[in-house]
């Protein structure tokens, strides 16, 4: 048998707090929020394959991955959000899809939504980041719902959204970054302005010519970091830190 919630949640806290004051009890507070990671592994496996399943019955295909939040990261989450209860994080266990298109994305969690009612009998919690992104830029939708009485998340993206998360992870950079003011203005509203672009992209809206603007604007304010050209068809191509982008016209 697992650790209470009370036993959980009070881990939580002496680990966020002692992992700064260091004490004897740090030990004890790491195994029980390491056996409280352990307890999500078959609810994560049923949450893959319900995800599996209902990618499969829709007629899709997808790239789909889980995982355990790490320790660090858990405790990272518990310094930053003090009020938040061990017990109710949501985002412990994870799976997360590469679906090939939006439409695709809002279908497949409208299927999981009324799978998630018929086996708890209330819907999960849902995030739209796609229509509704969080300050960095980042878009996908968040549903959030119980396994085996243990929340797991399931995070679905289209390929643009998923590139673009994995850019922000390859450059090592964080929301808590952003809120910080530790990355220059120029470059955060580039990453947005890209984040922006794919989502029209994956809407099927062409750019618009403020679009453009403001692609040139940004160019301007980070000199040589951009190189921008426009081709006849009035494609865009441009390439930041080594990633090549093609807008289309």
């Amino acid at each position: 048998m697992g650790p209470s919630k009370t036993q959980v949640d009070k881990a939580g806290r002496r680990l966020a707090w002692l992992g700064n004051h260091g004490n004897m009890r740090l030990a004890e507070a790491e195994q029980i929020v390491h056996d409280f990671r352990a307890s999500h592994r078959q609810a994560l496996r049923l949450a893959r394959r319900g995800l599996e399943s209902s990618i499969s019955a829709l007629g899709h295909e997808a790239e789909i991955t889980n995982r355990t939040k790490r320790t660090s990261s858990i405790v990272d989450k518990l310094t930053r959000l003090p009020t938040m209860r061990l017990s109710s994080m949501g985002d412990i266990g994870g799976c997360r899809a590469v679906l090939p298109s939006l439409p695709v994305v809002y279908e497949v969690a409208q299927r999981l939504r009324r799978n998630a009612i018929r086996r708890n009998g209330k819907p999960p919690r849902i995030i739209d980041y796609v229509t509704d992104p969080r300050p960095t830029g980042y878009r996908a939708v968040h549903l959030i719902t119980p396994y085996q009485g243990l929340n797991i998340e399931v995070q679905l993206r289209t390929p643009r959204q998923h590139w673009w998360a994995q850019w922000m992870e390859d450059m090592g950079l964080k929301s808590e970054e952003y809120r910080s003011g530790e990355i220059a203005p120029e470059v955060a509203d580039l990453y947005r302005w890209v984040s922006e672009w794919g989502y029209e992209e994956d809407a099927g809206i062409r750019p618009s010519g403020s679009q453009l603007k403001r692609l040139a604007a940004l160019r301007d304010k980070l000199g040589q970091a951009i190189e921008a050209t426009e081709s006849t068809d009035g494609q865009v191509t441009f390439v930041f830190e080594g990633r090549t982008f093609i807008i289309s016209g």
